[in-house]
């Protein structure tokens, strides 16, 4: 597996020299104890919360002075300095949060971690100990309700909508391609770490109009700000790397080298494909930060990796002989941006983006052919926004992606050809206007404007919403459009696709509970649909459902939970679909729960999942219908465990599918009926039932655990 994995957990800062208990009161401003507020030394996962009586105790590890964070919601976070000769009693009072238009969380469809401005203020640490999610930032937005797990590919698919409907943005600037090249039915992941990012946001539905060119969901992350010095080592049976980074007054530098290979893991723990050459890949990234000034920084991020295989295939329903698939696939992404605050707060963002991906194949489709394609892209983006007074903001921007892709294949006859070239640019403005219209109660009106040089067309794009803040509870209500480019292998016939939002929600944050409940209906229009031999823009489609979400603490509060449920009605006629039918991707029912423990004693996290979702849609020619039976409901369980061996050694393993529960993703069928004029089929399953992770990371730093991934 990639970096991703491994880095993560490794955020662990441990000093063993003299114990000092730390023992404190929190309240407000009116000498009232303040329930659930998190207390933590800065930069460890050392800490806890307030009980009912502002109260907390804990014991800690120190040789030098560091720093205690005090945070609760509603309240101006508080940092202070601890000594190792400390005693006594630490009073602490938070003052109430000066709450300004740009400042108000609207949490109607956005779930994060990290430090962006939403609810679910948490640390990335999270993302890896949260059971199931493997160290990944895909798989750990897999648990929340409306995303529909994609078992089979690993990508993320939200309320009834397309992967390709969901777009990924790194310090605001386009992701082409997020996911790892992977061989079939082996789950990709994300190709970038979570410690990479300071805050992770996901919007389900009704997003900002900065972002544009998603017909369902934005994730948003946003990398680290300046860092310290630090150097470490990892091993696994998969893998080995290692990085580190170094710091200055005014920037740092950070690099990182992971290489993978799957042929000790496969020779240990075999699978059902027939590699002739295992799954490899050499990744590498590389990050520059810069304070050019008080009030302007500068981040460059430069990530690639190149990954190969070869894999024997036998054709089930084909007399033809054995080919071996030979997949080499290289991606690269570069990230420069500028960000400055003038001293009259107005705050400037510059950005550029450059993507490559590239993916080579030989036997493909049958021994001796070849088949290629590559993608670019580049995207600008220039933006302002600016507070005025406490109850209005906008934002401004303007943007431009460039497109380019190729694509050809060829047979060993040549029989079969293809070179399709495809380029498009697509420019576009937005502006977004915040109100307070009156006290708790506020608006936001949006627009967005859009011209594709190939269509030569615009789309306009507006956004309206309303919402009600007042702490615990919090109503939104919301309704806009958008718009996504076809898929750029059909070129004839079409302009962009369009889906208007409606979305109704219901928040309640209190200390350490949170619920939330979202309606939500999305309308298709102009999806790329197949009418004799070429495409049209004649497609259309709904999506519509209910997403519930619980976060909580339970048994003294010394486990950490989340239970999410997703109801999703789609369908959709498009593509080679001859009426309107339910998706293979859409799920009707989705269930999810996870739970995080830690022995205080043992320095242990175990962290567990639980998934359940409703069979999938598919099409069997030997029943009469289209689209017209449905597969088994999969449940399956995760369970992870990291332990701190030493203070520079970190252990960290998981378990993925603990059952053993086969998961059937759908079926192939031959292309013609037998002799009694059945057709045969074979089930579309992963290639092993589970997969085992354990991995060693290293500091070479005796005075903390290994953290390159902190950049």
């Amino acid at each position: 597996m990639r970096l991703l994995i491994m880095i993560i957990l490794l955020l662990i800062t441990y000093n063993a020299t003299a114990q000092l208990q730390v023992k404190g009161h929190v309240k407000d401003i009116k000498a009232d104890p303040i329930m659930g507020a998190n207390v933590y030394l800065k930069g460890t996962l050392v800490g806890t919360s307030t009980n009912i009586d502002g109260l907390f105790d804990f014991t800690i590890d120190i040789s030098t002075e560091q720093t205690l964070v005090v945070r609760a919601m509603g309240y101006e976070q508080k940092e202070l300095a601890i000594h190792p000769e400390q005693t006594g009693i630490i009073m602490i009072i938070l003052e109430p949060m000066k709450i300004a238009i740009d400042e108000v969380v609207i949490t109607g469809n956005s779930y994060s971690y990290g430090e962006n401005k939403a609810l679910k203020r948490v640390d990335a640490l999270d993302v890896v100990l949260q059971g199931g999610s493997q160290g990944d930032v895909l798989n750990a937005f897999q648990i929340l309700p409306g995303v529909q797990k994609g078992g089979d590919d690993g990508k993320l698919y939200v309320r009834g909508g397309d992967t390709r409907e969901t777009q990924i943005f790194i310090n605001g600037m386009h992701v082409l391609s997020p996911y790892t090249t992977t061989a079939n039915n082996i789950p990709s992941r994300s190709r970038y770490s979570p410690f990479l990012f300071k805050g992770m946001n996901m919007s389900l539905g009704a997003y900002s109009a900065e972002y544009g060119q998603a017909l369902s969901s934005v994730l948003s992350m946003e990398t680290k700000d300046i860092t310290t010095n630090k150097l470490g080592l990892n091993i696994s049976p998969l893998s080995v790397g290692g990085g580190g980074t170094a710091a200055w007054n005014n920037g740092s530098l950070s690099s990182n080298i992971n290489y993978t290979n799957m042929s000790l893991y496969n020779t240990m723990i075999p699978d059902n494909y027939d590699w002739q050459k295992d799954y490899q890949s050499l990744a590498g990234e590389f990050e520059l930060k810069t304070q050019l000034s008080p009030r302007t920084i500068h981040k460059l991020f430069v990530s690639y990796d190149n990954t190969t295989y070869q894999r024997a295939v036998e054709e089930p329903f084909s007399t033809n002989s054995l080919r071996n698939i030979d997949m080499d696939g290289s991606n690269y992404f570069i990230n420069s941006v500028i960000e400055s605050v003038s001293s009259k707060g107005t705050k400037l963002f510059l950005g550029t983006a450059y993507s490559h991906s590239a993916l080579r194949y030989k036997n493909a489709r049958v021994a001796g052919d070849n088949y290629s394609m590559q993608g670019d892209e580049l995207h600008l983006k220039a933006m302002l926004r600016k507070k005025v007074g406490r109850g209005y903001s906008i934002r401004l921007g303007a943007e431009a992606y460039l497109f380019d892709n190729q694509e050809t294949y060829v047979d060993k006859s040549y029989i079969h050809t293809l070179d399709n070239q495809y380029s498009n640019t697509l420019s576009a403005l937005f502006w977004d206007n915040k109100f307070r219209i009156v006290k708790s109660l506020y608006t936001s009106l949006a627009y967005r404007l859009e011209y594709t040089s190939s269509f030569k067309s615009y789309s306009h794009l507006p956004k309206v919403s309303l919402h009600w803040v007042t702490s615990p509870l919090q109503l939104s209500a919301t309704i806009g459009r958008y718009s996504q480019l076809p898929n750029y292998t059909i070129q004839n016939d079409v302009d962009q696709e369009t889906a208007l939002h409606y979305q109704l929600s219901a928040t309640y944050d209190k200390r350490s509970f949170l619920f939330k409940l979202e309606l939500y209906k999305k309308v298709y229009d102009g999806l790329s649909l197949k009418e004799g031999l070429n495409y049209t823009s004649n497609g259309y489609g709904y999506s519509q459902g209910i997403d519930l979400f619980l976060k909580g603490k339970i048994f003294r509060r010394k486990i950490d939970y989340t239970l999410a449920y997703g109801y999703n009605d789609a369908q959709r006629q498009e593509m080679e679909y001859p009426l309107m039918a339910t998706p293979s991707y859409a799920t009707r029912h989705n269930i999810s729960g996870t739970a995080k423990y830690f022995i205080s004693p043992l320095k242990i996290y175990i962290g567990a999942s639980y998934a359940y979702t409703s069979g999938r849609t598919y099409h069997n020619p030997n029943r009469s219908g289209f689209m017209n039976a449905s597969t088994t409901p999969i449940h399956n369980l995760d369970l992870n465990i990291t332990a701190l061996i030493s203070p520079s050694i970190i252990l960290y393993a998981y378990t993925t599918n603990v059952l053993g529960k086969e998961h059937v993703y759908g079926y192939d069928y031959a292309a013609t009926p037998n002799n009694v004029g059945i057709y045969k089929r074979r089930a579309i399953v992963n290639n092993r039932d589970r997969f085992f992770f354990v991995g060693l990371f290293f500091s070479l730093r005796k005075s903390a655990a290994y953290d390159v991934s902190t950049f």
